[in-house]
């Protein structure tokens, strides 16, 4: 962490924390009245209207980020290394953001979904807004995986570490979407593998400056939760695409700049697994088949009144309509809106699409 002198070092964090973390959750405040009356409405998955929209939370948190960051040098002519790490990323959240929100505002609800619609839609001539963000969010997390990895030399071994984050951090954003299916759902998967992450590195960092440069990139990377807690949990409004890839994109950057390349090969190849398996397994079934998931995942969430069980709606045909969108799920269709048909089917838009 940088160092500042006396009372000024005391003086930046706190414009620190008070740019980055109360401006958004303040603005967001203010925001959700006016997205509830304009944004788009979907039906979630037992049927309740919400606003999209959500996700714009962190865009907003890394300007605001940004914005810290140029107070700081040019107050102090140093910024502390752990809000460097966190800006580092803006390229990556505010890019995944966008490229969300084209998905959530464009993408259709027809029979182009999964790694395999999308890719029949190419080999057909068409390309859907799924692949566009495939791409979009593939070349931002490569971009993302170079500037991480720092000077490397052009060899064999160089390129294989930036495939591997570069796989991580592309992975982690589709995954994330793959679990917007509930209220709060992938806010609680992001939670709980930031804070399970940090809680390893400041273990093992060795010092008490790297420990609270930890200690406090977790902190501040839990403002956009917190911003938009109460409206996802309480089924207002949902993330969309737009929110779910920039958060899954920058929890594999954290992942990327916190883990050694050993332990990111074995994240790569479980993140891969998990992709292409929710093709054809819903999360939803296997949640609600384990009492400890099921519990820890309605927390915080209205009881799910109503909502017909899992197991009551067939399995998706990963080749028809309505079906799950691996690397961004699916889009909320008629024949699946107030039901839950598999994974996507409670309408909240996937990022990977």
């Amino acid at each position: 962490m940088g160092q500042f002198p006396g009372l000024g070092g005391a003086l930046a964090e706190l414009v620190v924390i008070l740019l980055c973390g109360a401006a958004p959750i303040g603005i967001m405040q203010m925001l959700v009245p006016r997205l509830e009356l304009t944004a788009p409405r979907v039906s979630n998955y037992r049927g309740r209207e919400v606003f999209l929209g959500l996700g714009i939370v962190w865009t907003l948190w890394m300007v605001f980020l940004l914005t810290a960051e140029c107070i700081l040098q040019l107050a102090f002519d140093e910024v502390p290394t752990w809000l460097s790490l966190i800006t580092r990323a803006a390229p990556l959240v505010i890019g995944a953001c966008a490229l969300g929100m084209l998905d959530d505002l464009l993408g259709s609800s027809d029979t182009s979904k999964g790694f395999h619609g999308h890719f029949s839609a190419l080999r057909r001539g068409q390309i859907t807004t799924g692949m566009v963000k495939f791409i979009g969010i593939g070349a931002l997390s490569f971009c993302s995986a170079v500037e991480i990895s720092g000077q490397l030399s052009a060899t064999l071994s160089s390129a294989g570490e930036v495939l591997v984050k570069a796989a991580v951090i592309a992975l982690c954003a589709n995954e994330l979407n793959l679990f917007d299916l509930r209220p709060a759902r992938a806010l609680k998967v992001y939670l709980g593998t930031l804070v399970l992450s940090a809680s390893v590195l400041m273990f093992v960092v060795g010092t008490i400056n790297g420990a609270l440069s930890v200690a406090m990139v977790a902190l501040v990377s839990v403002v956009p939760v917190v911003a938009i807690w109460p409206y996802d949990a309480g089924e207002r409004g949902m993330m969309g695409d737009s929110g779910s890839n920039a958060m899954g994109a920058f929890l594999g950057y954290f992942l990327c700049c916190t883990m050694s390349l050993r332990a990111l090969c074995v994240v790569a190849v479980v993140l891969l697994a998990m992709n292409l398996a929710s093709e054809r397994v819903s999360y939803s079934r296997l949640i609600e088949r384990s009492p400890l998931l099921s519990w820890i995942d309605a927390l915080g969430r209205p009881r799910d009144e109503g909502a017909p069980p899992a197991d009551d709606v067939p399995e998706p045909d990963a080749s028809e309509g309505g079906t799950i969108e691996a690397g961004g799920g699916e889009k909320p269709s008629d024949a699946c809106r107030g039901r839950d048909c598999d994974e996507p089917a409670d309408g909240r838009p996937r990022s990977g699409d």
